[in-house]
């Protein structure tokens, strides 16, 4: 990708097309949107904008497709105050949580995290889901795991198709969901 391109606040169209600003330098064309995405850790003060956008998504189904614990307040929070080895992270629209992700596994002694993703529903398809698994996949790396994995259902087709694009391969089930895994060095 090419160098990241910050862009002020009000200085483009509504909803014209530009760059997703991540957190780390990088940008991803195509996000549309009047201020840059950024990618920050889960903290304290965004665990209000968390819980409404958890909850925005239990509104909307997407508890069967994405459930790492209660969509709701209680647990944003929790993710929000927590001080652990795993990694939590919101895309930040402004001050909207528009995607989030984790890292899991790592607390619980595990050497391969688990990865997961959820985007809000009015933002899917514009790449951000895909930049949110290329920070997590970063961090992954960076903390010396070999390979992440995550599972996911059968009918996601959207999200396996992001998935395998990733390089992810898929070899048995768990709970009726599919068993992705990611060898990090040997990414596409």
């Amino acid at each position: 990708m090419g160098p990241a391109r910050k862009v002020a606040e009000g200085a483009r169209a509504p909803g014209a097309f530009d760059e997703i600003l991540l957190g780390h330098g990088e940008t991803v064309p195509g996000y549309a949107s009047n201020v840059a995405l950024e990618f920050r850790r889960a903290e304290p003060g965004l665990a209000a904008a968390l819980g409404s956008f958890l909850r925005e998504l239990a509104a909307g189904g997407d508890e069967e497709q994405f459930h790492p614990h209660p969509l709701d307040d209680a647990a944003a929070r929790e993710v929000c105050d927590y001080a652990g080895a795993d990694v939590y992270l919101v895309g930040l629209d402004g001050d909207d949580v528009v995607a989030y992700g984790m890292l899991r596994g790592w607390d619980a002694g595990f050497a391969v995290p688990s990865l997961g993703i959820a985007v809000r529903a009015s933002a899917r398809g514009r790449g951000i889901g895909r930049a949110l698994m290329d920070r997590l996949h970063e961090e992954a790396a960076a903390r010396g795991a070999a390979r992440v994995r995550l599972r996911t259902h059968p009918d996601n087709v959207a999200a396996l198709r992001l998935y395998r694009s990733l390089g992810y391969g898929f070899d048995g089930e768990e709970e009726g969901q599919l068993v992705g895994i990611l060898e990090l060095r040997s990414r596409p």
